[in-house]
């Protein structure tokens, strides 16, 4: 190191060591409250997707209730479940993957 920068790096040490004593605490209560509100919004979205879901199993009763009610068969899709969804929403095979499977 040059030594005329000695003069410098000195007069910088309590600026910078004042600036680090002072920005630790900022930064620690940031990440906290980041947290924390991250931890809310995740709390959020979990209930909104369990509503959703409570309330698409009840429309799908209910939707099977008035059916039989009024002397439809119920649709092979509310029968299954909401399991067997998936497998319906699939793309049919192309010709290359039915080869395959024979």
């Amino acid at each position: 190191m040059d030594p005329s920068t000695f003069g410098v790096v000195h007069e910088l040490a309590p600026v910078l060591g004042a600036l680090l004593f002072f920005a630790c605490p900022v930064g620690i209560l940031w990440v906290v409250k980041h947290y924390r509100l991250r931890m809310k919004e995740l709390e959020v979205e979990a209930q909104l997707a369990a509503r959703s879901d409570a309330r698409m199993d009840a429309l799908e009763k209910r939707l099977t209730n008035i059916e039989g009610a009024i002397g439809l068969a119920a649709p092979p899709v509310l029968a299954r479940g909401r399991e067997e969804h998936a497998e319906l929403m699939e793309a049919p095979a192309t010709p290359a993957q039915s080869v395959r499977q024979r």
